[in-house]
C-alpha cells in the first residue's frame, strides 16, 4: 500500500502557539493562509528569518520538508527545533516535534532513535497524531512483533482516525502472520469505508476469507481486485479472464461441492468479466453478508437495463466504497445513456468524468471520454481533444500546451471555458504571459480565438 504522510503540517490542529508575541502569532497566521498552496514554503521560510527562535515554525518546515521527500533538509530544520525545545514549555508542540523526528529517523532507517523519539512524543498522554503506529512500525523492522501487534492495537482502539494506508496494510499483515484472520478482515474493512484502494487489498481479504472458509468471499475479493488493476490499466482483459480460470482449477481441487467451494460464486464471476449479465448472480445470503456481491448484482441489473427504484438506491449507496473504481461508474453511464436516453446534462458530464479521471489509462477511459462529449451536448466523435477538468489542471500545472491548445480546437464546452477561466486568472503572471504569446504565433482557428480570450482578459 502507498505511503501517506501523517506529518502535522500546521500546529494550529493542536492550538495556536501560545508565546505572548502578538507580532509573531499575526504573521504567522498570515503564513498559514498559504498552506496547501506552491507557496507556502516560501513563506514559512520568511517567516523563520524574521523569527529564528520559533519552535512552531521549525516544526512546520521540518514537516513540509519530509512531506517533499527532503529528508535532509526536514533533519536540519528538527534538529534545530530540538535545540529551541529544551527552551520551550509547550509540551503539545513538543510532542508535534518529536512525532516527526521519528517518523523521519523510521524514513532513514534508523528504528532505535525512531523508538526513542516516538516514546517522547508519547509521553504526551493527549498526543493527537497518531505516533503509537510510527513505534508499532518501528518494532516490525526490529522484529518485534508482539510489541508492534500491541502498538497498533492500542493506536486502533484511539487514533484510528489517524492511520494511513501503510498503518492499515501492516497492521493486517501482522494480524495474518499471527493466523488471526477475523481481525485482519476487520481492519481491511475498515480501511476499505475510510481510505482510497489500493492494489493488493483485495488478496489479503481473499487469503483471510479462504483461511476462514469463508469461500465465496474468498472469491470476489480476489476478483475486486483484479477488477480494479483491469480498470486502472494495469492488467489487460485477457489476463482477467485467465485468472479467474486458473482459480476455477484451483477451487475444484478442494473436492467440495460447487455451492460450498466457492465455485458457484466464481461462475458469476466469470458472467460478469465475460458481460453475460443475465447469467450475474448469488444467493441472498451473500448478498446480504458481501458488499462485493452486491455491487456485482446491482451493476449487471444497470448493464441489462431493468433496475428498480430500489436498486438505484442501493447501487447509489455503494459508491462510498467503490468511488475509486471506475467499474462502478461505468454501468451508470450504460443506463442513462440507452436505456434513459438522458445525456445532455452536467450529471451524465460528471459520471463520464470519474470513468476518464479514475482510469486514464483504463479499458474504458476512451468511451468515457464520449460519455464526456456527450454530457457537453457534442456528438461522440467530437470528444478527441477532449479534457476534464481535473486534467486541465495537470496540464496546466506541468506546462503540457499542446494539451491545451489541442482541447481548444473542439466545440464551445465546459472544459474550455474552464481552461480560458484557469489561464485569465493567472494570466498576469509574466513569465505565462510571455508563453501564451509564443504559442499564439502558431495558434490558428478556434485554438487562436480562445488564446486572444485569455490574453485580452475577457
Amino acid at each position: 500500500m502507498k505511503r501517506q504522510w501523517p506529518f502535522l503540517l500546521l500546529t494550529s490542529m493542536i492550538g495556536l502557539v501560545s508565546c505572548g508575541d502578538s507580532a509573531f502569532e499575526k504573521d504567522y497566521q498570515e503564513a498559514k493562509k498559504h498552506a496547501g498552496q506552491p507557496d507556502f514554503g516560501t513563506a514559512l521560510v520568511s517567516l523563520d528569518q524574521r523569527y529564528p527562535d520559533r519552535l512552531a515554525v521549525k516544526v512546520d518546515l521540518g514537516a513540509l520538508a519530509m512531506a517533499s521527500g527532503a529528508w535532509d533538509q526536514a533533519r536540519s530544520y528538527l534538529g534545530r527545533g530540538e535545540t529551541l525545545a529544551g527552551s520551550s514549555s509547550d509540551n503539545e508542540l513538543k510532542s508535534v516535534l518529536w512525532a516527526d523526528l521519528a517518523q523521519l529517523w523510521l524514513l532513514k532507517g534508523d528504528a532505535d532513535q525512531a523508538l526513542v523519539y516516538a516514546d517522547r512524543s508519547l509521553q504526551n498522554k493527549d498526543e493527537k497524531l497518531g505516533v503509537v503506529f510510527t513505534r508499532a512500525k518501528a518494532r516490525l523492522v526490529k522484529g518485534d512483533q508482539k510489541a508492534a501487534l500491541a502498538d497498533f492495537q492500542q493506536g486502533w482502539d484511539s487514533r484510528r482516525s489517524t492511520m494511513t494506508a501503510q498503518d492499515y496494510g501492516l497492521y493486517a499483515k501482522a494480524l495474518v502472520a499471527e493466523k488471526n484472520y477475523a481481525r485482519a478482515l476487520e481492519v481491511l474493512e475498515s480501511y476499505r469505508d475510510s481510505l482510497p484502494y489500493e492494489v493488493g487489498t483485495g488478496l489479503v481479504e481473499s487469503l483471510c476469507y479462504e483461511n476462514l472458509g469463508r469461500y465465496d468471499e474468498s472469491v470476489l475479493a480476489a476478483y475486486i481486485d483484479v477488477n480494479y488493476q483491469q480498470s486502472r490499466g494495469l492488467i489487460p482483459g485477457s489476463q482477467v479472464l485467465t485468472n479467474v480460470r486458473n482459480l476455477e482449477t484451483r477451487i475444484k481441487s478442494r473436492g467440495l461441492a460447487p455451492e460450498k467451494s466457492g465455485l458457484t460464486t466464481l461462475k458469476s464471476v466469470e458472467a460478469w468479466v465475460t458481460e453475460d449479465w443475465q447469467r450475474v448472480d448469488f444467493d441472498n445470503t451473500l448478498l446480504a453478508s458481501s458488499l462485493d456481491a452486491r455491487f456485482l448484482k446491482l451493476a449487471a441489473i444497470l448493464e441489462v437495463g431493468r433496475p428498480g427504484a430500489a436498486d438505484l438506491q442501493a447501487y447509489s449507496e455503494l459508491e462510498r466504497r467503490f468511488h475509486d473504481f471506475p467499474s462502478y461508474y461505468l454501468p451508470l453511464i450504460h443506463y442513462f445513456r440507452d436505456v434513459r436516453k438522458d445525456v445532455r446534462n452536467a450529471g451524465f458530464a460528471a459520471l463520464a468524468e470519474k470513468v476518464v479521471n479514475l482510469g486514464p489509462d483504463g479499458p474504458w477511459a476512451g468511451e468515457g471520454r464520449r460519455a464526456l462529449a456527450q454530457g457537453y451536448g457534442l456528438a461522440p466523435d467530437q470528444s478527441s481533444g477532449l479534457l476534464t477538468r481535473a486534467e486541465v489542471d495537470r496540464a496546466l500545472g506541468q506546462g503540457d500546451w499542446a494539451k491545451i491548445l489541442r482541447l481548444w480546437t473542439t466545440p464551445d464546452n465546459p472544459s474550455v471555458q474552464y481552461s480560458v477561466e484557469r489561464l485569465q486568472s493567472l494570466v498576469q503572471d509574466s513569465t505565462l504571459r510571455a508563453t501564451l504569446r509564443s504559442l499564439e504565433t502558431g495558434a490558428s482557428g478556434k485554438a487562436k480565438e480562445r488564446m486572444n480570450l485569455v490574453l485580452q482578459g475577457r
